[in-house]
């Protein structure tokens, strides 16, 4: 009788990484932010809150030169997701100034945009698999695809 032998363990992936970034309106519930942050990571991802994330300027998330400045560091980064914290008029003041090469670029190489939908909706943020090889799964089955962007 021959011993069956286990199949060697795959070697385990890094987690997802996860950047949360706001380039429209002011979070005025900071700490809800870290908590996102936190709970993002008990879903797998290696999440972190982008460092001007919660810079204040009006009713902005800082002045436009900062959310600029957040969103193409942000496309430079390419994580899995790119997560804005809210949408808002706020990011057509920035339309003129975004590289979209650089965000094209980002998302070439695998970031997937997303925005955190108004808490009626439902979270629609793309989840890793529990294999971890890739592939996606979304919270509800209502998730949308991202955008088009112009690469010209």
């Amino acid at each position: 009788m021959s011993a069956r032998r286990a199949a060697p363990a795959e070697p385990s992936s890094p987690p997802p990484t996860l950047t949360v970034f706001a380039a429209s309106g002011v979070l005025v519930d900071r700490p809800a932010a870290r908590r996102a942050v936190r709970r993002l990571r008990t879903l797998g991802f290696d999440a972190r809150l982008d460092p001007d994330a919660l810079a204040r300027h009006q009713r902005f998330a800082g002045d436009d030169a900062v959310r600029l400045a957040a969103l193409h560091r942000v496309a430079d980064e390419a994580p899995s997701v790119a997560l804005a914290l809210r949408g808002g008029y706020g990011l057509t003041r920035l339309l003129d100034g975004i590289d979209w090469r650089r965000i094209a670029r980002s998302i070439e190489r695998g970031t997937r945009p997303c925005q955190r939908p108004p808490a009626t909706t439902g979270t629609r943020i793309p989840r890793p698999a529990a294999s971890g090889r890739g592939r996606w799964r979304t919270t509800t089955s209502a998730a949308t695809r991202p955008p088009a962007v112009p690469t010209t």
